[in-house]
């Protein structure tokens, strides 16, 4: 994974929206290893009707209100660097 410094963004909006991605990245990655640490496959997500998307989607969704992790986020984030 190449990490940009926040530095390189473009306005300080850029700066506040990517410290958000880092945060929330690292937060869903989080959710996927205390599951397998727990035992709980990221596979098993589906035996759940209560809970339809992927565990860190969930989380996110959950945290966030919305899916942060997603390609046009990252398309966005990719385009705030100078």
């Amino acid at each position: 994974m190449r990490v940009i410094p926040l530095e390189k963004c473009i306005t300080v909006a850029d700066i506040e929206k990517n410290k958000t991605r880092f945060e929330c990245t690292l937060l869903h990655e989080l959710v996927h290893f205390v599951r397998k640490s727990a035992g709980l496959m990221d596979t098993d997500w589906d035996k759940f009707p209560d809970f339809p998307m992927e565990a860190g989607d969930q989380f996110e969704m959950w945290a966030y209100g919305v899916r942060t992790c997603s390609d046009t986020e990252l398309s966005d984030a990719l385009a705030s660097y100078l």
